[in-house]
C-alpha cells in the first residue's frame, strides 16, 4: 500500500530548491517531477551527487532542463569508495556549465558509515577541488562540529566561494563559525522531531544574537525545528529572516496537507508579535 503524497503549497515567489536527489525518485517519470516543481513556482533545482555511482547520473539530470543544475562530490557515508579515479572525475566535471558546487561532502560521526580518518581525508581532498575549481561547497556535518571547523579553518583563505552547510544538527559553535566565515544562508533546525523543538535547545536571546551577527555579515538566517504557532512570534521578534514550518502549517500532524486556515493563523500571529505596542 503506497503512502499518500503530501500536498505541496504554491509559493508566492520563485523558489530555488538547493538540495534534492532527483535520481532517488524511481516511482514516476522525471518529467512529472519537473512539471510539478514548476507548477508550485520552483524556478531552479540543484540535484546533489553523493557517490561514485551517481556522479554521471547527476550530470545527466543537470542536462534535462535549462533550470536544473547539479553538484559533484562524495558524501561522508561513501568516503571509503573515494579513489584517485573518482577524484579525477570530480575535478574534470566540477567546472561544467551545469555543475554549480562540489558536494555533498563533509563528516558524519552519527552513523559512522566510513572510518573517521578516511572521512577527514576525503573531506580535505574535496575542499581542495572546490578551491581549485572556484566552486562553492555543499557540506554535510553531523555530530562532527570540532573536526568540521578545524578542517574548514585550513581552507579559510583559499575557499573563496563558501557554500551551504547541510544536515546541520549542531550547536552555536559551528553556527557562529559559519556566520563569521561568510556562508550566505544559515539554517538552524532539529533532526529528531520527537526530541523537542528548537526553542528547547536555544534561548531566543541566543538566536537573536546569531541573527544580529548574521545580518551584520549580510547573511540570511533561517530557523526551523518543530516550531509551533506560539514560537513563531518569538522567532520573528528575535530577528529570524525566514521561519520554516511543517506541522504548524497543517490541520493536524506534520505529514498532513498544508492547511490554508492554519497558515493564515500563523501569519496573523507573526504580525501581532511584530506590531508596535
Amino acid at each position: 500500500m503506497s503512502k499518500k503524497r503530501r500536498e505541496i503549497p504554491v509559493f508566492d515567489h520563485p523558489i530555488i530548491e538547493t538540495h534534492c536527489h532527483l535520481d532517488y525518485l524511481k516511482d514516476r517519470p522525471l518529467s512529472d517531477t519537473l512539471e510539478q516543481s514548476q507548477r508550485v513556482n520552483i524556478e531552479k533545482v540543484i540535484t546533489i551527487a553523493v557517490s561514485p555511482d551517481n556522479l554521471a547520473a547527476v550530470r545527466e539530470l543537470a542536462g534535462s532542463a535549462d533550470w536544473v543544475f547539479g553538484t559533484q562530490g562524495i558524501h561522508p557515508h561513501e568516503a571509503e569508495t573515494y579513489t584517485d579515479e573518482v577524484e579525477a572525475e570530480i575535478r574534470q566535471h566540477a567546472t561544467d556549465d551545469k555543475i554549480v558546487a562540489v558536494g555533498e561532502i563533509g563528516l558524519d560521526y552519527f552513523y559512522d558509515n566510513a572510518d573517521r580518518a578516511v572521512q577527514r581525508d576525503v573531506f580535505r581532498r574535496q575542499l581542495q577541488i572546490a578551491c581549485d575549481s572556484d566552486r562553492p561547497v555543499v557540506i554535510h556535518s553531523r555530530d562532527a562540529d570540532d573536526d568540521t571547523i578545524a578542517i574548514l579553518k585550513e581552507f579559510e583563505h583559499s575557499l573563496e566561494r563558501r557554500g551551504v552547510i547541510h544536515s546541520f544538527t549542531s550547536g552555536p559553535g559551528l553556527a557562529q563559525y559559519a556566520i563569521d566565515q561568510g556562508f550566505s544562508h544559515f539554517l538552524v533546525d532539529t533532526f529528531d522531531k520527537t526530541a523537542g523543538g528548537l526553542s528547547e535547545f536555544f534561548e531566543w536571546g541566543e538566536l537573536g544574537d546569531l541573527c544580529e551577527r548574521a545580518r551584520r555579515g549580510g547573511l540570511c538566517f533561517v530557523a526551523a525545528g518543530s516550531l509551533g504557532a506560539e514560537q513563531l512570534g518569538a522567532a520573528a521578534a528575535a530577528g529570524v529572516d525566514v521561519i520554516a514550518v511543517r506541522g504548524a502549517a497543517t490541520a493536524g500532524v506534520r505529514t498532513a496537507a498544508i492547511d490554508r486556515q492554519a497558515v493564515s493563523g500563523l501569519t496573523a500571529g507573526i504580525r501581532a508579535a511584530l506590531s508596535p505596542g
